[in-house]
């Protein structure tokens, strides 16, 4: 599924979260990290690094 795919299911549910339906995420299961960024996966430590600061601080 792709991002665009996923917002729109997200935004078709948006009125079940927190009275139907909680999301809780794995912290130590990374690979829902990919969702935030294209080739996650296949980033440097470096490169995940900056995507982690720019994206904690907008």
């Amino acid at each position: 599924m792709n991002r665009a795919a996923r917002n729109a299911a997200i935004d078709a549910a948006r009125a079940d979260f927190g009275t139907t339906c909680i999301v809780l995420l794995n912290p130590a299961y990374g690979s829902w990290v990919s969702a935030l960024v294209k080739d996650y996966m296949t980033m440097s430590p470096e490169a995940r690094e900056e995507f982690y600061a720019k994206t904690l601080t907008e």
